[in-house]
């Protein structure tokens, strides 16, 4: 006969088979069954999620004076595209609010690609013209 433990959150009784091993029990099983446990992980990441979804809104609104709605209007108004490559973008997490860093304007919104290539120059002007001079003098 196989030996069997009741499920501390749904209070069944069930297989060993049926819970995880865990090192920190006196008996070697995980207080959960597999499913409680599974479930349980489910909530806790959509609970999450939806905290870290807020707290980013928020974090947006109060750094760039953004709402969700003014993103998605802005996103609309640049036809769901790069403002510099022209690139679609994938998804409202690939799109990032590109702002002048020293007067805090919001400029519009840029894939991660061009968003990079802004901040690896320190939006400076003439390194940017430097890196075109560069690459028209070295194509071949």
């Amino acid at each position: 006969m196989e030996e069997k433990k009741r499920c501390s959150k749904c209070k069944k009784t069930k297989l060993l088979t049926e819970f995880h091993k865990a090192k920190n029990d006196k008996y070697g099983y995980h207080h959960y069954c597999k499913k409680c446990l599974s479930d349980q992980k489910k909530k806790r990441y959509k609970t999450n999620l939806e905290y870290r979804t807020r707290r980013k809104s928020y974090q947006i609104q109060r750094k760039y004076g953004l709402t969700e709605n003014d993103i998605l209007s802005m996103i609309k108004g640049q036809d769901n595209k790069c403002e510099i490559c022209d690139k679609e973008f994938k998804s409202r997490r690939t799109t990032f609010i590109d702002h002048n860093h020293t007067t805090g304007k919001v400029r519009g919104l840029l894939c991660p690609k061009c968003n990079n290539l802004l901040s690896a120059c320190y939006d400076n002007i003439d390194i940017l013209k430097s890196a075109i001079l560069y690459i028209e003098k070295t194509a071949l």
